[in-house]
Order: structure tokens, then sequence, then C-alpha cells
């Protein structure tokens, strides 16, 4: 069951709605900025869950965006912050669903290094698919319906731009 009555629920909605608005934005720099402001809501969320290991992938994962957006061209700055997160989710691995964490993690690493604001979109995508499986596969409802949303504004973005 989903409970909205929570500071994790909130957070994890603002964050989403940021990465939504992102999917109808045109610049990479835009998409990211707001790609940002979401991992920070990410973060947030997780600590008020009490979450330690996600807390600590979600720092990892705004600085990649943050480096990312502002640094495009030190891919190996976001290189050694994807195999922190990777050593981080194999310290903490639990199950075989695992692995769409890290399938996610990478697409986000490879969306925040690209030039092109549609492939930015498109991994970015990508990523919320494989974190539909795992909030399925570990019994968190609510990130399937973050992503969700996540996917479909991709997916009208895409059909309004064909």
């Amino acid at each position: 069951m989903i409970d909205i009555f929570t500071l994790q629920f909130v957070f994890g909605l603002l964050a989403t709605t940021f990465i939504v608005t992102g999917m109808f934005l045109k610049t990479r720099k835009n998409i990211l900025l707001l790609k940002l402001s979401a991992d920070i809501s990410w973060v947030l969320a997780f600590v008020v869950q009490g979450a330690m290991a996600g807390t600590i992938a979600m720092i990892f994962t705004t600085m990649r965006t943050f480096f990312g957006r502002n640094f495009a061209q030190l891919r190996s700055i976001g290189m050694f912050l994807w195999l922190c997160s990777v050593v981080l989710t194999l310290i903490f691995w639990k199950g075989f669903y695992d692995v769409f964490s890290l399938i996610g993690l990478t697409f986000v690493t490879i969306a925040v290094y690209v030039n092109n604001p549609k492939i930015v979109k498109l991994f970015i995508m990508m990523a919320a698919i494989s974190w539909c499986f795992y909030g399925y596969f570990i019994g968190y409802f609510e990130i399937i319906l973050f992503e969700f949303c996540i996917i479909i504004a991709g997916m009208i973005n895409i059909y309004r731009k064909s």
C-alpha cells in the first residue's frame, strides 16, 4: 500500500515532478538542472526514510549529475562515481533484483554525460523502467508510481516530436 501522508512520499513526488518537467525541456543543461534538483529531493527522501545505502547512493548520483551537467568533458569523474555506486550496491546486495538498481545507475550515468537532449531523455526513461522492476521486487510501490510517471512523460514527449 502506498502511504501518501509521509515526508518521503512528498520528497519523491517533488523529485518526480522535476524529472517529468525536465522531459519537456529542450536543452541538456536545463534537463539536467531539474534532474539535479530531483536527485537532491531523492537524497532527502532516503534520509527521512532512514535508508542509509539509498542515501549514499543518491549522494553519488547527485554528484554525478552535477559533474555531468557542468563538466561533461570530465567523464572520468562520472565513471569514478558510478564505480562507487556499484561497489556500494554490491556491499548492500540483497538479491538478484539489485541488478535492476545497477542497470538504472548505469543508464543515469550515461544520461548525464551525453550531449544530445533527446538521448538524455531516452536514458532517463530506460533508468525509470529499470527502477520500476527494482521497486516491484523490493515491494516499494511508490517507486513504481513515480517512475511510471517519468516513463509516460517521456513517451508523450517522444510522441509529440514525431
